[in-house]
């Protein structure tokens, strides 16, 4: 991508909005029309002109949707994490696997008031539980404490 802009010469905002569409491949020398650009409101038409190195890069991209973007960021995340997952040294077996790391969500009645809830029944609390700030949750947990023991 950076290759690419340097060859042609265009910013970093019109890059990621290339797509094959807009590639007029009917000449020697490629152009690229593009419709949104930093002086577009001015009434003035942007043209890239993409000659033969430039183009070599280019081919690869245009294998895609005609309306599909040239240059994804997506695609290059993508690649990027592949490339440096092939280059790992530390075994899979050791440390995070891709999609290991994350951090697992709690099912509904995990946390403490929902198992207390549970056990002894909503009525007792209720009331109790509607105006709870820290010192009137750790009272209940005191009282749930003295009622199992």
């Amino acid at each position: 991508m950076i290759r690419f802009q340097q060859l042609v010469g265009c910013r970093p905002g019109e890059l990621v909005t290339i797509t094959p569409a807009m590639v007029n491949r009917s000449s020697e020398v490629w152009t690229i029309t593009l419709a949104k650009h930093k002086t577009a409101y001015r009434g003035k038409q942007r043209t890239i002109y993409v000659g033969p190195k430039a183009q070599k890069i280019l081919t690869k991209y245009l294998l895609r949707a005609e309306d599909a973007a040239c240059f994804s960021p997506v695609e290059s995340e993508k690649e990027r994490r592949q490339t440096k997952h092939d280059a790992r040294v530390t075994p899979l077996s050791c440390g995070n696997r891709p999609g290991t790391n994350r951090i697992a969500r709690k099912a509904p009645g995990d946390d403490i008031l929902s198992k207390m809830l549970a056990t002894v029944g909503w009525n007792l609390y209720a009331i109790e539980l509607t105006s709870l700030n820290v010192l009137d949750y750790n009272k209940v947990l005191r009282q749930f404490d003295s009622k199992d023991g």
